[in-house]
Parts: C-alpha cells; structure tokens; sequence
C-alpha cells in the first residue's frame, strides 16, 4: 500500500488513521498529525471513531472554516445540564451530543446524532471568551466564560481529554485582547455569528424556527412543538403519552360530569387542570427550553 494517500479527497478516502499521516495538503484545513495523536488506553478505538467522524463532518465543516482556520483537534462529548437530565432523562443524552472541533481561532460545537451524522445545532465559542478551565471528574469539561456563565461538556474520551485541555489552556494564553465573553449561536443557514434569537439571520436571511412557538404548540399538545423542533422520536413518544393519558382521562371526566353534581364538576375540574398543568405544562416548559438552546433551521 502507498505510504500516503492522493492529497486530492485523502480524508474522504482514508480507511483508518494511518492513511492519513503523511498527508500535508495546504488546501485541506486539517493538522492530522495532531489530530491522531491520542495514545494509552482506547485510543486506537478512539481514532478510527475521530476519522469517521471528520468524514461524516467534513464537508459542511469546510463551509464552516475561516480563511487560514486550521483544525488541531476532534473530539465529541455531551453538552447538557443537571436540570435536561433531571426532566428528559436519555433524551437530554440523545439531542445534546456534540462533535467538539478545535481550531487555531476557537472551538466549534456542531450537534450530532448516535451515528455521528451532523445535525442542526452550531455553536462557537471563540477563545478569548474563555477566562479559565474547570472540572475533571468524570470526563467532565468545565468551560468558565468572561460573562461569568459556564458551560460544561462532559463524556469527552478519556484518550482525549489532556489533549483537549492542553491544547484549550495554551489557547486561551496566547490571547491578547479579549474581545468575546460568551458563546455564540452559528446560523446553520451561512455559519456565521448569530446574536440572540431573530427570525431570520441578519447575513443571508435564512430563516428560523421560534422556540416561544414549540413552546406553545407543546402546552396546545404535549410533543407537538418538538416534532417542530425536528425532534421525531421525542415528540411522537411524546404525543403517544398524551393521547393514551387523555383516553384514560376523558371517561372518567364524562362520568363526572353527566351526573350533574355540582362535586363532581369540581373534582372534573381540578383533575383537567391537573393534568393539563403537569403533562401539557411540563413539556411546554421544557420544550421552549430545548428551542432556545441554539437556532434551528426553518426548512421550506
């Protein structure tokens, strides 16, 4: 076998790490040999997962880079709080994966799925945001903002994760004047900054979908504002329960009711607002929370 791959398409062609380290193409935005430079346990396993990956990423990553931004290093982890787990249990594991890309000018979080498949979800944070580095436990990466807010990814591999923090630490000292404090949302339209929450994106105009409405199509129906999120299987889980917990509901309301007791509209009463306060409440509020968690493309 050829000791180096065509520089023409070599990630793309690449079938293990290997292929890739004599590869030095000044067109393609990629340090392999850092890139693959993870060693001790797993990390064998880890890189042939690092190289899918980047070829899975790779050609949406490319409309993504700078002129002259070179990645230095891939890896993936979880971005979710105390709070999404608490409420969605493996769903908050499931929608909030992320690829972790570090370039010579930030790092870039792209939202993927079990399959490394990329989805909507595109999130930079530039290093001069970056005041200090926190958490170790559990593969934990605490992320201490200029702002004062903290983000925390967690499940980093643990072949990875001195590389990560060496490389985020060596970063965050060659800043000279900070001019971020924060993340920012990226349009997943054009992939350029995105301040707030607009309904279209001020660089190309690509449009948005409102997370104040899958907040309110969720409290109208539980599931129906995450399937507007692109959410499939969380809101049709979702919609299945509220319509066998409103089948279970409705005899026993009709039964209240046709009797004519003026006890038992109350307790019909209380028990509709029962369950619409906590099933159709609880996923609204949640819901809206996911639609404000980044910008997600209007199809169409």
């Amino acid at each position: 076998m050829e000791n180096a791959l065509s520089q023409e398409n070599a990630l793309t062609r690449a079938a293990n790490p290997g292929d890739l380290a004599h590869v030095d193409d000044g067109s393609m935005p990629y340090e392999f040999n850092t890139i693959f430079s993870a060693e001790g346990m797993g990390a064998g396993r880890n890189n042939k997962n690092r190289l899918k990956l980047m070829q899975s990423l790779d050609t949406e990553l490319q409309k993504f880079m700078e002129d002259g931004e070179n990645v230095r290093y891939v890896s993936w982890g979880i971005h979710y709080s105390f709070f999404e787990f608490s409420f969605l249990g493996l769903w908050a594991l499931l929608l909030n994966r992320r690829a972790v890309v570090l370039t010579d000018r930030r790092v870039l979080l792209l939202q993927i799925d079990s399959r490394r498949n990329l989805k909507e979800l595109r999130f930079q944070i530039r290093y001069d945001a970056i005041e200090k580095l926190g958490g170790r436990a559990l593969g934990r990466l605490v992320l201490v903002f200029r702002n004062r807010k903290k983000m925390a990814l967690k499940g980093i591999p643990r072949s990875d994760r001195k590389i990560v923090r060496e490389l985020l630490q060596t970063a965050i000292q060659e800043v000279q004047v900070p001019q971020h404090d924060g993340p920012d949302n990226l349009c997943p339209h054009c992939a350029r900054a995105v301040t707030g929450f607009p309904a279209a994106c001020p660089h190309c105009q690509g449009a948005f979908k409102s997370g104040a409405r899958a907040g309110w199509l969720s409290l109208a129906f539980p599931g129906a504002g995450d399937l507007y999120l692109g959410h499939r299987m969380l809101g049709a889980f979702e919609v299945l329960g509220a319509v066998v917990t409103w089948a279970i509901v409705t005899p026993v309301l009709y039964g209240l009711v046709v009797g004519g007791e003026s006890v038992g509209l109350v307790v019909a009463s209380v028990v509709v607002l029962m369950v619409f306060g906590f099933m159709h409440g609880m996923d609204a509020w949640l819901t809206r929370h996911m639609g404000f968690k980044g910008i997600y493309p209007q199809s169409g």
